[in-house]
């Protein structure tokens, strides 16, 4: 046996050795992989802080969203970024709406009134316009937690490609 051989065959017994790690390798190189497409490019995960959605979503909270629902609408609760931070908002009207806010700090949606709640109060309307015309392609956002207005009443609408996903779960952390 010459010296290429006896190479060959030591390589071919230290693989037969070691085959059980190897596949164990690969099935964990595959998961990693698995993983990260399912949390890196459809799914992600999210820390909420803040009471704006409370007593629905409390600070501490942790969210699952998913990045590839493709079409969003009113009722939705979405994750988006404004100016740099992220915030979880609920859609209340899109595109061509027209939202209102009357003297009594009610919200109308296209004429109709949708909350019994006073979404802005009177002496914190400032200068919150009354009427706004959601432009195409963007959403007016709402907090559950109408006493943070971190949401469309200061920002505008939200355009949906700052729209980081959809809520799909909750994993209520905050109190570990």
């Amino acid at each position: 046996m010459n010296q290429s051989q006896a190479t060959e065959h030591k390589s071919r017994l230290w693989v037969a050795n070691h085959k059980g790690w190897l596949l164990l390798g690969a099935k964990v190189a595959l998961l990693v992989v698995v993983l990260w497409v399912v949390f890196g490019v459809c799914f992600g995960m999210h820390r909420v802080s803040g009471p704006a959605m409370g007593p629905r979503l409390q600070d501490g909270d942790l969210v699952l969203y998913s990045r590839i629902m493709g079409q969003y609408g009113p009722g939705d609760v979405v994750l988006y970024e404004y100016a740099g931070a992220t915030y979880v908002s609920a859609i209340v009207a899109g595109g061509g709406d027209l939202v209102e806010i009357d003297s009594a700090g009610y919200l109308r949606l296209n004429g109709a009134q949708i909350s019994q709640a006073v979404a802005v109060a009177p002496e914190q309307q400032g200068d919150i316009t009354s009427t706004y015309r959601v432009p195409t392609g963007s959403f007016f956002m709402l907090n559950e937690n109408l006493d943070s207005m971190e949401d469309s009443r200061t920002f505008g609408a939200i355009y949906e490609k700052d729209i980081k996903g959809k809520i799909v779960g909750l994993l209520r952390t905050r109190s570990i």
